[in-house]
């Protein structure tokens, strides 16, 4: 598959089947396969995510806590291409790691260690892909270890807030922190642990974030400068009829 010229007039077909939620395209945890695999629990989902590796296990932590972020699938499609090569139809199946709905897009995401990114016959295949993909509205893009993993302090804070975070605020409790905020336009880390948001005032802060009602920059942790504002588009409660 290295020796693509036009990836447009070599593709055939581009047939994708979608998988329903919470069935896997293939099987993915297995007692004899050989890479480490683990069950994450997504918060945005509610169930448990399959992966593969820790790099998708940290890409999903990444999607998990961005709050426009609405859905994470794990295995959701069997992608069947056919193409020609020299003149030679060939056929190729693959299964992309996972669907992302972010912010209105559709994404579909395979995670890649980099050397194994930058082989020839995988680039050749992202390059398909791609292509495929953007011919039925939807971006295609392989995540290596370098773009998951930028900044590791993020992944961390993520970890902490998905953990953290994970008990509701009540709708009641919500709009009494949004008058907090509206006191106290900018409110640091310290001033939660402090007491100013009342009791469990961390866990509510990070739960508020992974709803999308507070602002919080991850890269810079949860460290008692931090700074939490409360997000422009919750500013006011949704009307009620």
């Amino acid at each position: 598959m290295d020796h693509f010229n036009s990836i447009g007039e070599s593709i055939t077909s581009f047939d994708v089947t979608w998988m329903p939620v919470g069935k896997l395209a293939r099987r993915v945890i297995s007692r004899a396969n050989s890479r480490k695999t683990a069950k994450y629990p997504s918060f945005r989902m509610g169930h448990m995510l399959h992966c593969e590796s820790e790099l998708e296990l940290d890409g999903d932590i990444m999607f998990d806590v961005n709050p426009a972020v609405t859905h994470i699938q794990a295995q959701p499609a069997v992608v069947r291409v056919r193409f020609s090569t020299c003149g030679v139809e060939e056929r190729l199946t693959h299964y992309p790691d996972r669907l992302v709905h972010l912010g209105g897009r559709r994404l579909v995401i395979e995670y890649k260690y980099e050397a194994e990114a930058n082989h020839p016959d995988v680039k050749a295949r992202t390059a398909m892909m791609k292509h495929g993909f953007s011919d039925l509205g939807i971006k295609y893009e392989v995540y290596t270890e370098r773009f998951v993993r930028n900044l590791p302090e993020r992944v961390a804070t993520a970890k902490k807030v998905l953990f953290l975070g994970r008990d509701p605020v009540s709708e009641i409790e919500r709009e009494r922190i949004r008058h907090i905020f509206l006191a106290n336009p900018a409110i640091i880390m310290r001033d939660v642990r402090q007491g100013l948001l009342g009791e469990h005032g961390l866990p509510k802060i990070c739960n508020l974030y992974l709803t999308g009602h507070v602002q919080i920059a991850l890269s810079c942790g949860l460290g008692d400068l931090t700074e939490v504002r409360w997000a422009a588009a919750a500013a006011r409660p949704p009307p009620t009829d």
